[in-house]
């Protein structure tokens, strides 16, 4: 078992729990009449879901894949992180200014050019 994975997934765990019961204090409401919490509320449930899956890996997980984590670090492309967070904070500052569609479309064009083809 890999201990430096376990405290970020209890993290998340205990979060998706405290989103779930902190949105049950607003109005849920139904699935055909959404009140301010029913999202909130779910997506706290999935956060657990996820966080359990998880644990589950970890833990029934055999530890015979350590010297593979080496090379999947050289194989992220940090300039392209970095391009891509930029483009992101840039997109979210000049919205307002540009206006939805110029802006969504720049935006999506850098993330499609940072993308590439898999072929």
């Amino acid at each position: 078992m890999r201990t430096r994975e376990l405290p970020p997934i209890l993290f998340f765990l205990l979060l998706g729990l405290y989103v779930s019961w902190a949105s049950r204090g607003l109005c849920l409401g139904t699935l055909y009449r959404p009140g301010p919490g029913l999202m909130s509320y779910y997506l706290g449930l999935g956060l657990v879901l996820l966080s359990v899956g998880m644990l589950l890996r970890l833990f029934l997980q055999r530890p015979n894949g350590e010297e593979k984590v080496g090379k999947r670090l050289q194989a992220i492309h940090y300039p392209k992180i970095a391009l891509v967070v930029t483009a992101l904070v840039v997109y979210s500052l000049v919205i307002e200014k540009v206006g939805y569609i110029e802006a969504t479309l720049l935006l999506l064009v850098i993330l499609f050019l940072c993308a590439g083809s898999k072929r």
